[in-house]
């Protein structure tokens, strides 16, 4: 074999591995609600950072030395 990766000569190609599907979504209704339990935490947690950061004023900024 000639012109491999690098112009390497010989490349042994047999580590190439298949993937395949085993499934999709969730194995029972108890696994769906947890997940949709997490994603809303998840969101939860982000809107309230979000209100934390943009409402910050002029004195918190000075405060925490970011000017």
């Amino acid at each position: 074999m000639r012109g491999g990766v690098d112009g390497e000569e010989g490349v042994d190609r047999s580590l190439v591995r298949r993937l395949r599907a085993i499934g999709v979504g969730w194995a029972n209704e108890g696994e769906a609600r947890w997940a949709a339990f997490q994603q809303r935490q998840r969101l939860e947690e982000r809107r309230v950072g979000n209100e934390e950061w943009y409402g910050r004023t002029e004195q918190d900024m000075e405060r925490w030395g970011a000017r």
